[in-house]
């Protein structure tokens, strides 16, 4: 059907991801009254964004102004956007002839009939729904010629971190959920939204408690105003994007304290108290877990758009390098059909291996659609490996059909499935969500984006020994179950939240939250224990005085996370029960949930009513309509949820000196290489393309022209009894550790192999290791 596709009230332990129509990559659209045909779409007139990035948590509020031509019909109009699927949507205003209208938050359905019953009146009404986890729908009512209307938008989210960076992205583009029909292998051209008139001004505002070491864009040419060491303002360049085809990202590095953090909030309001625990945990030397790795491919035609099967070449052939000697794998290819290169998993060998790069060598995007629910199902059902631990890496655009991740879950509840996503329009709740489900990562790559440490960051999870008897000891009041909060305030937001505790990564942060009521003092220590391959782990956490705040900000990120935790069917309450206690939370703490709305209806009448825009706002054939404006933004940042003016931090002060920094130019996500990617691909590609699959280096002339030196000098340098191979292996472990410190994680798998293969096969590898140190010092200094 075409038009809106509104998401159904949400099944417990059953996610399921609609498709969601290519029309919503344009801008605005007039369909006359009856008629089904999609116009020149109208973008919009300005557009702004003001985020307030504060270390582990950012609020954005985004505007976006549209005017409509003189000699345009009257008509109704709707736009979709797309957020992070963690953001929390908390605030919504219309502005028309010069007067904002604030929405409210009602039940979906309430806010549904509101709607239609404010246009059957002829009055203007606006209506904000979640679509899906990271999709949401405008719709503006009834437009005139000549009138010039703007939307505002606030959010609030916690900050990935990335490399030990965070990192802030604004999503402007919202890909198709599904490519090509069945059997075409034809690549869909991304929609490019038209110049905005006025241009794109984005400026960020960073404060952080650490010392700020680097900021960057990988995607946009900024400008960026140092305030003080803690604090800088980020800006986009003039002229850098007049219009949305990518979205923006930031990343910002700061001198970091790794201990857990601790951070309680009153709620000015209702006096609870919400606890914040903030961990990046530095785990010791784990033992690697036998493993089955399983690479599930996209190759739809999708993927040859900006070259994004380059992509996956690129990094599947750092994936398959860098897998251990002792494991099994095997490559899946999908599209509208299913390709194995093995019937089963293979045993990791010098043959298989070169077998599965010639296979990656030679992958294309030509197998149709995107059927990922055919594709997991074939790489979770096929025969397993006794011994060995299922890891499957999930590789895609994320432009995908219906899948149940309740299903896929729920047969292979020991299986992890950890998400790669390229390219730009991403479905990012999708991947988060699917990732999440089965104790794993997500991670994503943009265009011009480094994949070399994302690869290895992901494989270095999969491959790391689990911890187990993970437990959070919050020295607290017990909190009421789910099921007693219900019973003493259906709107209240108790205890932890995620109710189940993440998974715990080696320098992988992870966020949880502890709400008491207000007659219960709040949380200020808490003691995270776990079991791992080598003993015991214990860290403790401890609030001072200047770790309380009274705000609501902590408050509606809980509210959120407890959202992600109904939605998403981890609960052991009744599907009714927690479609009820998620619109509680919405209306409590005003967020657009799958069961909450944001709402707005003046009192002045339209002009001109639509027939067809009442029939379809009382659930006619196309619900909402099908007008449809650019998925793009604007905003001006101030208090988090509140619908204030704000933005007096991001004056410019002309007394400070800009920094005016390039985009990012060394290895990227699009598979083109300049001099600098070159380099980098020599630091990674070409030093793993000569490692032979259990570890080791052999002495060639390509790996001494990459090492800057010959043949004859290696072996003039080795030592008395010792092997060859043994002592170059030893020498490319110590020249990646001096000469390329910066890309360890691109490479610390392939030492770490072979470091294994060293210890066994040298007599005194320490010994070795040490005059292989020496020896490349000497280059260093011939």
């Amino acid at each position: 059907q075409p038009g809106l596709h509104h998401t159904p009230q949400f099944e417990h332990k059953k996610t399921q991801f609609i498709s969601l129509p290519e029309a919503m990559r344009v801008g605005l659209v007039d369909l006359a009254a009856g008629s089904r045909a999609r116009l020149e779409p109208l973008p919009p007139h300005a557009v702004r964004v003001r985020a307030d990035i504060r270390d582990f948590c950012t609020r954005v509020r985004v505007e976006q102004t549209f005017l409509v031509p003189a000699s345009h019909a009257p008509f109704d109009a709707e736009y979709m956007f797309p957020l992070d699927e963690a953001a929390a949507v908390c605030a919504f205003s219309f502005t028309v002839d010069g007067t904002t209208h604030n929405a409210r938050v009602e039940k979906k359905a309430e806010a549904r009939e509101q709607l239609a019953w404010a246009i059957a009146q002829g009055q203007q009404a606006q209506l904000l729904e979640q679509q899906a986890s990271d999709v949401f729908l405008v719709a503006l009512g009834q437009l005139q010629p000549g009138q010039q209307v703007a939307t505002s938008i606030t959010f609030v989210q916690l900050n990935a971190i990335e490399d030990g960076k965070v990192r802030f992205i604004l999503p402007t583009h919202i890909a198709p959920r599904f490519d090509k029909t069945p059997g075409s292998s034809e690549p869909i051209q991304s929609s490019r939204v038209k110049d905005i008139a006025e241009g794109i001004d984005v400026v960020v505002n960073v404060v952080m408690p650490c010392p700020i070491t680097s900021v960057t864009s990988t995607t946009h040419a900024i400008d960026v105003q140092r305030q003080e060491a803690h604090g800088c303002l980020v800006a986009l360049q003039r002229g850098a994007a007049t219009y949305l085809e990518k979205d923006f990202i930031l990343l910002i590095a700061a001198e970091r304290n790794q201990q857990p953090q601790l951070l309680v909030e009153r709620h000015p309001h209702d006096g609870t108290h919400t606890t914040m625990l903030a961990l990046t945990p530095q785990l010791p030397s784990l033992a690697e877990m036998p493993s089955e790795v399983i690479f599930v491919c996209d190759r739809s035609g999708s993927m040859q758009d900006r070259n994004k099967i380059g992509a996956v070449r690129s990094a599947m052939d750092l994936f398959l390098r860098s897998l251990p000697a002792d494991c099994y794998f095997n490559i899946i290819g999908f599209g509208s059909t299913v390709q194995r290169v093995w019937p089963k998993s293979v045993a990791m060998s010098q043959a298989t291996l070169e077998h599965g790069l010639h296979h990656v060598a030679a992958m294309k995007s030509d197998l149709g659609g995107t059927d990922a629910q055919a594709a997991l199902g074939a790489a979770l059902e096929s025969p397993r490996v006794s011994g060995y631990a299922r890891q499957v890496f999930f590789l895609t655009d994320g432009q995908v059909q219906h899948v149940d991740v309740a299903a896929i879950v729920g047969r292979n509840p020991d299986t992890r499935i950890f998400c790669f996503g390229l390219g730009h329009g991403i479905s990012r709740g999708f991947l988060t969500t699917l990732a999440r489900a089965t104790r794993a990562t997500a991670e994503f790559a943009a265009e011009q984006e480094r994949l070399h440490s994302k690869v290895i960051r992901q494989l270095s999870f999969a491959l790391q020994a689990a911890l187990v008897d993970v437990t959070v000891d919050w020295h607290s009041k017990p909190a009421r179950t789910e099921q007693q909060s219900l019973l003493v305030s259906k709107s209240q937001l108790l205890g932890q939240s995620p109710s189940q505790i993440p998974p715990i990564f080696d320098g992988e942060r992870f966020i949880l939250f502890f709400v008491t009521d207000k007659d219960s003092p709040p949380s200020t220590r808490v003691t995270v224990q776990a079991k791992s391959s080598t003993g015991p782990l214990t860290a403790t956490a401890q609030a001072d005085e200047t770790h309380f705040l009274e705000d609501s900000v902590l408050h509606v990120l809980a509210a959120k996370q407890r959202v992600q935790d109904l939605e998403s069917g981890s609960s052991s309450l009744s599907a009714a029960t927690c479609s009820l206690i998620v619109a509680h939370l919405g209306l409590q703490y005003s967020l657009a949930t799958s069961q909450t709305s944001f709402i707005s209806v003046q009192d002045k009448p339209a002009k001109v009513i639509s027939p067809d825009m009442v029939d379809r706002a009382y659930g006619g054939n196309v619900a909402l309509g099908q007008c449809r404006l650019a998925h793009t933004y604007s905003s001006r940042a101030n208090g988090c949820c509140s619908g204030g003016s704000g933005g007096g931090c991001y004056t410019n002060n002309t007394s400070q000196d800009v920094i005016r920094l390039p985009l990012a130019s060394d290895y990227v996500a699009t598979g083109h290489q300049g001099a600098p990617q070159q380099q980098q691909q020599a630091l990674g590609n070409t030093v793993a393309a000569l490692q032979n699959f259990v570890g080791f280096w052999p002495l060639t002339k390509a790996l001494g022209k990459i090492l800057g030196v010959e043949i004859e000098q290696v072996r003039a340098s080795l030592p008395e009894g010792a092997d060859e191979t043994a002592f170059t292996t030893a020498v490319v472990i110590q020249w990646l550790e001096k000469r390329s410190p910066e890309n360890r994680d691109e490479w610390m798998l392939l030492t770490r192999k072979a470091m294994i293969w060293l210890e066994h096969h040298a007599k005194n590898s320490t010994e070795l290791l040490e005059l292989a140190a020496k020896f490349v010092d000497e280059l260093k200094r011939t």
